[in-house]
C-alpha cells in the first residue's frame, strides 16, 4: 500500500468518525425534542385560560391566557401575575392594560432542560406569591407547576407528607421530570 493510499484511507475513516459523531449529536437532540414535547401540550381552555387550577381560594395558576382569559382572572379579583415564561412565549399585556401587576419571573427553555442557573428566578416568584395571584408559564405544566409546589413547602413546611402532596399535584398538572434542570432544583430542595 502505498502512502496516498493510506492517506485517503486515513482520511475516509476520519470522514466516517465526522459524520457518526455528527450522527450521534442529531440523534440525541432528536430524542431529547422527543422526551420534552411530546407530552408537552396545551390543556384545553377553561375560561380562555390552558391547565387552569385552583392553588387555594385566592391564588390560581395554568398557562398563557387569552384575551378572554385575562378578562375573567380581573372580574375574579386576581389583581398580581407572576409570569415565568418569556415574552417571546406569549404576551402579558392584556394583563397590564386591565390594570392587573404583572411580575416578570422569565425560566429559559436551557435553564429548564440543562442547570437552573437562575435560582433566584424561583425565589423570586415564590416571594412574590400573594392574595389574588395568578402564576402562569406558557403551558402551566413545568415552571409553574415548579413554582407552585416551591411555594406549598416553602409556606406550609417541609414535612415529608407537605412535599408529597406537592410534588403529586406538581406531576398531576403535567409536569415533565426529563426537564432536569427544573426537576434537579425540586429534588435538591427536598431531600
Amino acid at each position: 500500500m502505498n502512502r496516498n493510499s493510506k492517506t485517503r484511507m486515513a482520511a475516509s475513516t476520519e470522514g466516517r468518525r465526522g459524520r457518526g459523531a455528527a450522527v450521534a449529536a442529531c440523534n440525541f437532540l432528536c430524542v431529547l425534542c422527543a422526551l420534552l414535547f411530546i407530552g408537552c401540550s396545551t390543556a384545553p381552555l377553561t375560561h380562555g385560560i390552558p391547565n387552569f387550577a385552583q392553588v387555594d381560594y385566592t391564588i390560581a395558576r395554568g398557562g398563557q391566557p387569552t384575551i378572554e382569559g385575562w378578562v375573567w382572572l380581573a372580574s375574579q379579583g386576581y389583581t398580581n401575575v407572576i409570569k415565568l415564561n418569556t415574552d417571546e412565549e406569549g404576551s402579558d399585556a392584556a394583563a397590564e392594560a386591565i390594570g392587573m401587576t404583572v411580575q416578570r419571573f422569565p425560566i429559559s427553555l436551557t435553564d429548564q432542560i440543562f442547570y437552573l442557573k437562575h435560582r433566584d428566578l424561583i425565589w423570586g416568584a415564590v416571594d412574590a406569591i400573594r392574595p389574588h395571584t395568578y402564576i402562569h408559564c406558557e403551558h402551566g405544566q413545568d415552571r409553574t407547576g415548579l413554582v407552585v409546589a416551591v411555594w406549598r413547602v416553602d409556606s406550609i413546611g417541609y414535612d415529608t407528607n407537605i412535599i408529597a402532596m406537592a410534588q403529586n399535584e406538581m406531576l398531576a398538572h403535567g409536569f415533565h421530570k426529563s426537564l432536569f434542570g427544573l426537576w434537579n432544583f425540586w429534588e435538591g430542595l427536598t431531600q
